[in-house]
């Protein structure tokens, strides 16, 4: 398997080795994706990971895998806003959102909320 930053720092937190940090990824959690805002928004939400993809309609508890939860952390959007001080000062302020806002609701691994909590500390 190979690793990148990411995984390290997850390793780090929880402490696993190879083939238990893969079984720990492909546990099952329940979360739920709030229904959309947007116009023109679906009614679900498509996550893949190598290759494994699953629907999550919104709005609904839903069983995914731990490997789809991360994918939700990961997918996130920066949007920016001018403001104005003066004719010579315009400064941009960056806001970083999660682009499909979620909620845990189960997960019965207790390495799994401070794992979460890494996870979503962590940048991008």
């Amino acid at each position: 398997l190979r690793h990148d930053p990411h995984d390290a720092q997850i390793e780090t937190v929880v402490n696993m080795d190879d083939a238990e940090g893969e079984a720990f990824m492909h546990q099952v959690v329940y979360v739920r994706i709030p229904e959309s805002t947007v116009d023109g928004d679906t009614g679900f939400v498509e996550v893949s990971v190598n290759g494994i993809g699953v629907t999550i309609p919104r709005g609904k508890m839903v069983p995914i895998r731990r490997m789809h939860l991360e994918a939700l952390v990961h997918a996130r959007q920066d949007t920016f806003k001018q403001t104005e001080r003066d004719l010579y000062d315009t400064r941009l302020r960056m806001r970083t959102t999660y682009t499909y806002p979620f909620e845990v609701l189960r997960d019965d691994d207790p390495r799994g909320r401070p794992w979460l909590e890494s996870l979503m500390a962590q940048n991008g």
